[in-house]
């Protein structure tokens, strides 16, 4: 039998400490057996395992056999599990009456002084005289490495991990020892040497290493306490590292002893720090930094580069100048120079006979094609003229076919070959004609289908609309005169067919914008009649690299980024060709480590998508950069470097292309991988980032609808801040989980479940008993027999003792029919007959409608209510949606309203919109909800629609005109609250429309604000200026106007944008109750009553005859 070189008791045996009985010394260990004899090695074999004696060693009185005092236990404490011979005394029968402690102990004291003892003594030891000469390899040698087949042998998989790790150290480093020993150093060397492996005694540490790396893993280990070079702070080395890494940790300045952070520190010490010192690079005399700046421009000794490329000190400039060195290398430079630019018009001259040839062969290609399409259209006419012939020809034959009727048998053969030909002829002739027919209906229709821009503001908001894509604007015409803009419309429909997922294209009818707007002829002189030869044009505009902002377009020419012309052929392919040179490219390229982890660094965009492929074609980088300009700061589009093999291992990646996405998980802070699995197609591809990318982000120029996404537990100090939470509570639920300081509660797990089900349903509170005199007085004044507890104060519940307490054996089933009595429900009850009637109600309110549809009799029915009701209960939404519940729907009308599970929820939108009259049928738009039926995603949804609605309701609602004094005090003066009121000018159509807008803009920002908001004509109503002390020259402007103590507060900004109206009316929010802010009237502000419209048109006519 073999036996291995260690016995492990435990998974854990690699520990500090090594004991005898450890070890078990097997005789394939020996390297000198063939020295003794049978008899000798038997002699110093254990008579229980058989293998060689350890010490201590026990000799039996009775038989005089010899064994390992760690065997003689065994034997003790498992009877039946060893046979010995009979007649001994270790027999089985005996080993009752056995005393151990009687017999004979040999230690292993005893062989070191073996040499001193007498010949008799020695034969008395004769084993100790063979074990004196046994020479032993060290247990941990490459020959005898059966060192994990105990472990192997017990079936658990923690000794499994540990085998692998162990052998992986040892595969690794080859870490085998290869020393010969004698006997009696054996159990020495085996607690000593280097190569025995470990385990880490820290607490969640447990790696293994060699003993000679003790003291590296002690420097390197995680979970060694150690203090913050920075802060001083004490934790495990792996705590520190990522309290370092989070931006959490300051360091204190050592010019200004502010505290900065470390990752900001040495830029903060390099060029922030206002007292840093600074050495000067040309004299190294040191100054501060306002020294150094003045210095700078001063120090003679500072070196600069010349004209001439070479580096000079500044004392020395004027006399370098003048020098020969300086002017021969100029002469060098300029050499080089023109050099260069000789080589490039050679190139250039070599492309362009390169293209010419090219020309020339498509020149030939283009005649052949021509002598071509002659051919087909002569054999046409042939074809054309023999069906005319054969016309004629037709009732002829029909007699001949009448007259062999008679003779069928003759003429049968003939005639069929005549009528299968005329059927033939008869069936093309129809084909050609429809054929014919269909082309001259599109030829007519040709272009019509194309939509055309009329004028400069549609062009620029169209543009605007699409930030993120390239646009490309076509100067045409549907006038019949222009040849080449009729022919220009078919390459213009396949191109915008073809590309219209990566490039917006817009086509502009130049001779209707010249005609109707000729405010805007100054954008497009191109569309000057006289310039019909040269249509059409085409120009492209590309977007910025950088995220625009806006609120910084301070005048028409912002409105629209630079253009760039396009100069070459009008064809489809060369225009789609010159395009993708000039797509934007907000992808992510990936070579290598570094890039990848700058790539993760940024979580303001949470998914990240990788793209894996081998080689990139140029229809994968027009795929991509499509992807980039759809998605833009909803997901990161990454493009993984092929020679980048081991980001490609790690992720898995076997087959190309393949898509991966990365998603930031922000509870557990990590990334989550997701792998796409469908068809290599653009469309699936697409779907599939769009379903994980974050939500198209919506222009909210309110903060109603923002939802509250924190899950953390907010610390209450005593009961005092419970009492202050139910004093100040609104229609919310407060959940409040009392647990003891210092320890883990049970309800823990509890806790995070109804996180996991009810998320942001409840605000969280945690209060911590500190004492015994803390917990009694919550005892008493709550009434709670039992603590820790999770207690919930319910929907529009007041009190401190209105709560529920949540039981350790609850789940959020149970929690919701413990609630569901506090909330009533204020959704309508509809059928099938009452549908029609409630979603009709709901439009004629102005309001959208939302039905759920829910089985009343499921389990969990009542938690799906109560997500619901919470939500139908907020005002906010109240305002814009009126809620329906739709109980117990048959199978029938699940079908008839296209529902596939329960529960389920449609949102209706619709209503009379501008375009629409009384009487006309109403537009119905269905959005249903089609995510996890969660609190969350369930608010997300219904936020959307209220936005939907309110958006619609302030598109209607737009800034009202004052013309009269009437309809200032009806929009201004009645209102009871303060007004803002913008005075513009109409004399620029373009530049009213942009300034109306703005102030419409504002007001939605606004909206939440109890302002009245009107508009004045600042030309027609000139006395009112006047009365405010300005002028037509200061026009646009707002002012805010307080008419309940008559006074006001001008803008008196030049540029009249959104961001700056803002900051102003902010500025009065805050600066409102000081009277010193205001400029005070002495009479009501009024309108005088004048004719807007004649005094517009006289100013424009003044205008133009001054122009």
């Amino acid at each position: 039998m073999e036996h291995p070189e260690y016995i492990y008791q435990s998974p854990h045996v690699y520990r500090e400490e090594i004991n005898q009985k450890d070890l078990l010394l097997t005789q394939n260990l020996m390297i000198n057996q063939e020295e003794f004899s049978r008899k000798q090695l038997k002699k110093i074999k254990c008579k229980i395992c058989k293998e060689i004696l350890r010490f201590p060693i026990k000799k039996c009185s009775l038989c005089g056999g010899q064994a390992c005092s760690y065997c003689f236990l065994e034997v003790l404490g498992e009877r039946n599990k060893y046979q010995i011979q009979s007649g001994c005394i270790l027999d089985e029968d005996q080993l009752q009456e056995h005393n151990l402690q009687n017999e004979n102990i040999i230690s292993i004291d005893a062989i070191q002084s073996y040499n001193k003892l007498s010949s008799l003594q020695r034969n008395q030891f004769s084993v100790l005289f063979i074990l004196n000469q046994v020479k032993v390899r060290c247990p941990f040698g490459r020959q005898n490495d059966q060192l994990f087949e105990n472990l192997k042998k017990q079936e658990n998989g923690e000794n499994e991990q540990h085998i692998q790790k162990i052998q992986k150290i040892k595969d690794e480093q080859n870490s085998y020892c290869a020393e010969i020993l004698d006997y009696k150093d054996f159990y020495q060397h085996a607690k000593n040497c280097q190569y025995r492996i470990l385990t880490c005694t820290k607490k969640n540490c447990g790696e293994f290493f060699l003993q000679s790396q003790r003291e590296q893993h002690q420097k390197e280990c995680n979970y060694q306490i150690i203090q913050c070079e920075f802060c001083k702070l004490e934790n495990y080395r792996i705590f520190i590292k990522n309290h370092q890494k989070a931006k959490i940790c300051h360091k204190e300045c050592a010019h200004c002893q502010k505290d900065v952070g470390i990752w900001h520190y040495q830029q903060h010490v390099n060029q922030e720090c206002e007292a840093r010192k600074i050495q000067c690079k040309g004299c190294k005399e040191i100054f501060s930094v306002q020294e150094f700046q003045i210095h700078e421009q001063k120090c003679q000794e500072r070196e600069y580069i010349c004209e001439c490329k070479m580096t000079v000190k500044k004392k020395n400039q004027e006399s370098h100048k003048k020098s020969l060195e300086c002017h021969n290398k100029s002469m060098e430079n300029l050499n080089l120079q023109l050099q260069s630019y000789d080589n490039f018009q050679n190139q250039i001259q070599l492309k362009l006979k390169s293209f010419g040839r090219e020309i020339g062969q498509v020149q030939k290609d283009q005649q052949y094609f021509f002598e071509k399409l002659k051919e087909k259209q002569d054999k046409v006419k042939e074809q054309l003229t023999s069906l005319e012939e054969l016309d004629l020809e037709k009732p002829l034959l029909q007699s001949y076919y009448t007259h062999a009727k008679i003779q069928k048998k003759t003429v049968k053969p003939f005639i069929n070959a005549l009528v299968e030909q005329i059927s033939f002829c008869d069936h093309s002739n129809t084909i050609n004609v429809k054929s014919n027919q269909q082309n001259g209906k599109n030829t007519e229709n040709q272009g019509q289908s194309i939509n055309f821009l009329t004028s400069y503001k549609q062009l620029s908001q169209s543009i605007q609309n699409n930030p993120d894509f390239l646009s490309m604007m076509v100067i045409s015409s549907t006038n019949k005169n222009c040849e080449q803009c009729q022919n220009f419309h078919y390459e213009y429909e396949r191109l915008s067919q073809f590309a219209d997922k990566f490039i917006k294209s817009f086509i502009i009818d130049c001779e209707q914008m010249w005609e109707n707007n000729q405010h805007e002829r100054e954008h497009f002189r191109i569309c000057d009649p006289e310039n019909l030869k040269n249509w059409p044009l085409i120009n492209f505009y590309q977007p910025e690299k950088e995220v625009p902002n806006p609120y910084l377009q301070n005048d028409k020419k912002a409105i629209i980024p630079k253009e760039i012309k396009y100069q070459g052929e009008l064809a489809a392919e060369s225009i789609l060709g010159h395009a993708y040179l000039l797509m934007p490219d907000f992808t992510w390229r990936v070579k290598n480590n570094e890039d990848f982890q700058e790539l993760r660094e940024d979580i303001s965009i949470p998914v990240k998508v990788l793209y894996f492929q081998k080689e990139m074609s140029e229809n994968d980088e027009i795929f991509l950069k499509g992807l980039a300009s759809e998605f833009r700061l909803r997901a990161d589009i990454a493009i993984i470097d092929e020679n980048f093999k081991e980001l490609q291992d790690f992720y898995e990646i076997f087959y190309y292309p393949e898509l991966v996405i990365e998603k930031w998980n922000q509870q557990e802070l990590k990334f989550e991988r997701i792998k796409y699995n469908g068809g290599k197609k653009f469309e699936s591809m697409r779907a599939f980032i769009n379903r994980h990318a974050l939500r198209q982000k919506k222009q909210i120029y309110f903060s109603e609808f923002q939802q509250k996404l924190s899950l953390e537990m907010k610390k209450l100090e005593n009961i005092d801040q419970i009492k202050e939470i139910i004093l100040n509570k609104q229609n919310s639920w407060d959940l409040i989980q009392i647990k003891r300081v210092g320890k883990q509660e049970q309800n823990e797990r509890l806790l995070e479940h109804l996180k996991e089900k009810y998320e942001t349903l409840f605000d969280y509170y945690e209060l911590i008993i500190e004492n015994e005199e803390q917990e009694n007085q919550l005892k008493n004044e709550l009434k709670i027999k039992n603590l820790p507890a999770i207690i919930v104060y319910p929907y529009k519940k007041s009190g401190i003792l209105g709560f529920e307490v949540i039981l350790g054996n609850d789940d959020y089933i149970s929690v919701a029919n413990k609630l569901f009595e506090y909330i009533q429900s204020s959704e309508q009850l509809v059928d099938q007959k009452y549908f029609q009637r409630f979603v009709k109600t709901a439009f004629q309110q102005n309001k959208s409608a939302v039905v759920w549809f829910y089985e009343n009799n499921k389990q969990n029915s009542k938690y799906y209510q109560l997500l619901i009701h919470s939500l139908s209960n907020i005002k906010k939404f109240g305002k814009y949606l009126n809620f329906g519940k739709y109980l117990n729907p048959e199978k029938e009308e699940l079908e008839k309203f296209e529902i596939d599970q329960l529960p389920f929820v449609i949102g209706l939108s619709g209503g009379l919109n501008n375009k629409q009259e009384k009487g006309q049928q109403q537009e119905t738009k269905r959005l249903d909800f089609s995510k996890d039926f969660t609190f969350s995603n369930l608010y997300s949804y219904i936020s959307d629609l209220a936005y939907v609605k309110q958006n619609q309701i302030l598109e209607e609602q737009k800034v009202e005109e004052a013309n009269s004094q009437e309809d200032f005090e009806k929009f201004c003066i009645s209102q009871n609250k303060p007004c803002v009121i913008g005075f513009l000018s109409q004399i620029e159509k373009d530049k009213f429309e942009l300034d109306l807008e703005n102030l419409n803009k504002l007001r939605r920002h606004f909206i939440d604000q109890n302002y009245s908001w009107v508009w004045v004509d600042g030309i027609c109503h000139s006395e009112s200026l006047k009365q405010l002390k300005k002028q037509e020259q200061n026009l646009p402007f707002i002012i805010y106007y307080d008419n309940q103590k008559n006074r006001y507060k001008d803008f008196k900004e030049k540029d009249f944008t959104v961001q700056s109206m803002m900051y102003y009316l902010k500025q009065v929010e805050k600066n409102r109750k000081k009277k010193k802010f205001y400029t005070y009237l002495d009479d009501p502000l009024e309108m005088d009553v004048r004719d807007c419209k004649k005094i517009n048109q006289e100013q424009k006519v003044r205008k133009y005859q001054e122009l």
